[in-house]
C-alpha cells in the first residue's frame, strides 16, 4: 500500500486529528492543513475539496442544521473547533463580521447624526445601499444652487446622460 492509499484508507477522525493544533489560551483548534486565500481550511476527501470547519463540525457534532453557514464565533477563520462554530443564516453571519458590509449594517446614525431608522433611511441602487434621506436631500439642494438646476432638472439631466451611455 503506497502513502496515498494509506492516507485515503485512514479513518476520517484520526486524519482530522493529525491536521488540528489545539490552542490552549483561546480554545481554538487551528487547521494545520491547506488554507485557501481567505484563511479557511480546506480538506480533500476523495477528489472533492471541502471546507475543513464544516467537515470537523459534522464529524464532532453531527449534521449542520439546515446546512446553514457556520459562523466562527471566535472570529478566526483558521479555527475548526466545532464549539466555536454556530449555524446561522447568511445575513446574521455577515452582520456579525468585521468587513465593511457588517460595519455599515450596524450603524444606527449617519455621519451627521441623523437616525438610520423609521422613514429616514433611503435604500437605493443595485447593491441596495442604505443612505440618509435628510443628508441626500440637503446635498441635492446644495448641488442645485451650485449648478443653477432644480432637483427635477438635475434628475432629468442624469436620465439623459444615463440614456446616452446606454446607446454607446
Amino acid at each position: 500500500m503506497n502513502d496515498l492509499e494509506r492516507i485515503r484508507a485512514e479513518p476520517l477522525r484520526s486524519r482530522l486529528e493529525g491536521l488540528i493544533s489545539r490552542e490552549p489560551m483561546s480554545g481554538c483548534w487551528l487547521w494545520l492543513g491547506t488554507l485557501c486565500a481567505n484563511g479557511y481550511g480546506v480538506l480533500s476527501i476523495g477528489k472533492v475539496q471541502h471546507k475543513a470547519h464544516r467537515v470537523v463540525y459534522r464529524e464532532y457534532r453531527g449534521p449542520i442544521p439546515g446546512e446553514l453557514p457556520l459562523d466562527h464565533v471566535c472570529r478566526s477563520t483558521a479555527c475548526v473547533n466545532p464549539y466555536h462554530l454556530e449555524a446561522v443564516p447568511m445575513g446574521v453571519n455577515i452582520r456579525r463580521g468585521v468587513g465593511p458590509t457588517a460595519v455599515n449594517a450596524r450603524k444606527t446614525d449617519c455621519k451627521e447624526g441623523h437616525p438610520l431608522s423609521g422613514s429616514n433611511p433611503r435604500i437605493s441602487g443595485r447593491r441596495r445601499m442604505r443612505s440618509c434621506w435628510i443628508c441626500t436631500r440637503r446635498q441635492t439642494m446644495e448641488k442645485s444652487k451650485r449648478t443653477g438646476r432644480s432637483a427635477e432638472a438635475q434628475r432629468a439631466h442624469h436620465a439623459r446622460v444615463r440614456d446616452a451611455l446606454r446607446e454607446v
